[in-house]
């Protein structure tokens, strides 16, 4: 007989405590998460941490959280990774009555990028496993990763003219404190300009023959269509992550020797209107910023063709272009040739893969 009550009161308690963490176990439960930077650039780390607080005297005796990363956040111990066609992060938790636990991840992040932690699905129930709720939360963590910022030195540049006060042959005004030489006086030259030591030497006037400095504007444009021939808006990623990432440095040298500094792309932003970007230059730090949020956010997808992306660029007028693609086809030099005609410096920086490690043609 007291077996059998003993069975009673088990079977009782069971369903019991049962409903009780059915109903309660989430009761006055928070769940935080979030990355410890808001921005990093790739091939550097953060954390994410994660505080969880019971504030109740009902102890939870597990709970399980789940959530979808992605796989280039690599985190430094991949024992609580579910990993197959996605990146699932487990964490598993045991709270007594008013009680937090604080939780730190390191994080590698792989590759430049936008990304959220926007929900996560919560898992527990009574002490023996036997009932079980499940809650899904929302979260707002957000993590922009920068590209990789590499020196100029390993690009192979078509012309450093915008690095510096270089001497260039092109449209740029000339500088009259560069001084080249002396020529013989024309029609309209400034009477300052002429060098009388020269003159009376070659008995004719001769003026001081000024030479131009490089122009304080640059626009980068990048083309993320990997062939001339791509019908349709796909791209290959890596060579495009090759320009993004080169774009940037460039973008950061120019900026950091005070060069007024724009970008453009055929790509479009993610979580906005499909259409191209385009950043006209400027040299401050909010600019800067405003940049790498730009190329962060990028999604490798055409907008528009490269030639009806360059029908922008055509409205500048006086700066050093240097645009940044896989290939030129006679419809691009066309639009090439016109941008110089309306007094822009243009050239180009040829992308292309190579068998090992990637270099510029």
């Amino acid at each position: 007989m007291a077996v059998a009550w003993l069975i009673f009161f088990t079977f009782v308690f069971l369903i019991v405590q049962g409903k009780v963490y059915k109903k309660r176990v989430f009761k006055n439960l928070d769940y935080n998460r979030f990355f410890s930077a808001s921005s990093v650039y790739a091939g550097e780390n953060v954390e994410m941490v994660e505080i969880i607080s019971n504030h109740k005297l009902l102890p939870v005796f597990w709970l399980r959280l789940e959530s979808k990363i992605s796989k280039y956040l690599e985190f430094e111990k991949q024992s609580n990774l579910n990993i197959e066609h996605q990146q699932y992060h487990r964490s598993l938790f045991s709270l007594m009555p008013y009680t937090k636990i604080t939780r730190r991840h390191k994080i590698r992040c792989l590759k430049r990028g936008f990304y959220q932690l926007s929900s996560a699905a919560m898992t527990s129930g009574d002490p023996l496993g036997i009932h079980q709720v499940y809650k899904d939360i929302s979260l707002s963590s957000e993590l922009l990763v920068y590209p990789k910022i590499i020196s100029t030195d390993d690009i192979d540049l078509p012309t450093h003219s915008w690095q510096g006060d270089l001497v260039v042959r092109r449209w740029i005004v000339d500088d009259p404190f560069m001084v080249s030489g002396v020529r013989e006086y024309h029609y309209g030259d400034p009477l300052n300009r002429i060098n009388w030591k020269a003159t009376a030497k070659a008995g004719r006037l001769q003026v001081h023959n000024t030479d131009y400095t490089a122009n304080t504007k640059l626009l980068v444009l990048l083309n993320i269509e990997s062939t001339e021939d791509s019908w349709d808006s796909l791209s290959d990623p890596d060579l495009a992550e090759k320009g993004i990432s080169y774009a940037s440095s460039i973008a950061y040298s120019a900026i950091t020797k005070g060069i007024e500094t724009g970008f453009g792309c055929n790509g479009y932003l993610l979580g906005q209107e499909k259409a191209p970007v385009f950043i006209y230059p400027s040299c401050s730090t909010e600019h800067w910023i405003g940049l790498l949020e730009v190329m962060a956010k990028l999604v490798i997808e055409r907008a528009v063709t490269f030639h009806t992306f360059l029908d922008e660029a055509m409205e500048m007028r006086n700066v050093d272009i240097l645009i940044i693609t896989p290939f030129i086809n006679e419809r691009l030099e066309n639009k090439i040739e016109k941008m110089k005609a309306s007094g822009n410096a243009v050239e180009i920086l040829h992308l292309g893969h190579f068998p090992g490690e990637e270099e510029i043609r």
